[in-house]
Parts: structure tokens; sequence; C-alpha cells
């Protein structure tokens, strides 16, 4: 079994987005003491819903502490109100998507309430709401930090043959957390397994990300979204752990 621990998730990109909107909204006149007192108010917290029916057009979602994600789940059947499990604390917001795709999107927030419980079925969160917006466009990519697997030559998605399971281990407070896991992943017709854990505590962006793995050896990877013209950062280090970013403006189509 192989080890590996880091900030999965400290991207510039996630700085930019949050402190983006927070400039904007209603935070840039607060005074100190009303700053302190959000700091003592605020909460990191968990969001896993899933749908009550899926037989019904109009479905409502409940909240749950584990979950694996059925076979017969698909992209876009609103089995999740937002297609996956959301973390987020009083600053800025994030998603994994549980299906195929399980990589990483940010939401930039305009208030240090929490704001992803309120999202629904029908709700346009790529648009600009009270709250924020998701503001990454993912397509095709790793997301923000997203796990993967290096595999024929090029950076992948686990896929759909690997069976993803959803465990809150911290749902509200100064601390969230959970744990994803992926069984089944097959890579060099060896099957194995990727363990991930997702710690977000309040007063940063940032979300701590602790892995093991049964694959073999540089198999695991990790990516970043990139844009076109898009600046690519890798701070030179005489550490083991690194840091990439890129900066750069992102439309969404």
């Amino acid at each position: 079994m192989k080890r590996g621990g880091g900030i999965g998730l400290l991207l510039i990109t996630a700085l930019i987005a949050g402190a983006a909107l927070l400039s904007s909204g209603a935070m840039a006149s607060e005074d100190k003491q009303a700053e302190a007192n959000v700091k003592k108010t605020a909460v990191a917290q968990v969001d896993l819903r899933i749908a009550e029916a899926m037989d019904t057009d109009s479905k409502s979602y409940v909240p749950v502490s584990s979950i694996t994600v059925p076979e017969s789940h698909k992209i876009g059947n609103k089995y999740f109100p937002y297609e996956g499990i959301g973390w987020e604390n009083e600053l800025i917001g994030y998603r994994i998507y549980l299906d195929e795709r399980a990589v990483a999107d940010v939401f930039g927030k305009m208030t240090r309430e929490p704001a992803l419980q309120t999202i629904v079925q029908n709700s346009k969160y790529h648009e600009l709401a009270p709250w924020g917006l998701d503001v990454m466009h993912v397509g095709p990519s790793m997301g923000i930090g997203g796990l993967g697997l290096y595999r024929d030559g090029r950076l992948q998605r686990f896929g759909k043959d690997a069976t993803l399971s959803a465990d809150v281990i911290s749902g509200k407070g100064r601390t969230a957390e959970f744990q994803l896991t992926h069984s089944g992943v097959e890579v060099g017709g060896k099957s194995g397994y990727v363990r991930a854990k997702y710690q977000m505590v309040t007063g940063s962006p940032v979300t701590w990300v602790s892995v093991e793995s049964s694959l073999p050896e540089n198999t695991l990877a990790s990516g970043l979204v990139t844009a076109a013209n898009a600046k690519l950062f890798t701070p030179k280090s005489q550490s083991k752990a690194g840091l990439i970013s890129r900066i750069g403006a992102m439309e969404r189509k």
C-alpha cells in the first residue's frame, strides 16, 4: 500500500475565484469588529444529498452520510442536486462529480453563509446568484487538482469501470472532512483502489487531500485545468512537496 499527502486544492485559480467575488460583495464594507464576529460564527460544511425518488420529474433531495454511486447513475440524471458532493466554508466552495468524471470544481462565493445546500434540481448555479456561482469550466480536464491516472502515456480520469463511494467524516463545524474511495480501478491489467480524504477548515480556501492507493507506482496522478494563453507556474523547491498553478481568463462555453 502506498500513501501520499499534500495540498490537493491550494491553487491560484481557487484563490482568485473566491477573492474576486468577495471583494465586489457586501463584505468589502464590513469593519474589523464585524469581520471578527464572522470568523467566530464561520463553519466548514460537507453537502452530500441524493434524490428521494428517481421515478419523478420533480425531485427532492435528502442528506446522507455515505453513498456508493449506483451503476445505473448517469451524468445529468439529477441523482445529485449539482452532480456530486460539495464542501465549503465562509470563503469558497468546491464539488467533486460523483460519476466517471470524479474531478473537482470551484464555486466562488459572495456570502459567508453556507450556500451549496440551497442548490436544488433546477438551480442555475452557472449563473450569478446572491450567494455566488460555479466559476470554473472543467470540460474534459482534471478540474482543480482532480485525481486520475497516468495510463497509456497520457492523463486520464478513472472512468466508468471504477466503483465510487463517498463517506462524510465530519459534516459541519470548524473542520469538514469526507472520504472518496475508487474501487476496481484498472491499470495494466491489474485492479486496485484509490482512497482520498478531503479536509477543509474555516478561515482558509485550502482543501487538504491525503491519498492512499494500491495502484502500481507512477500511475496515480493529479491534474489542473488550463485555458488559452494561461501562464504555468512551477516554483522550484528543494523539498518533495511542490506546487503548480495557472493564471488566465476562462471563457465558459
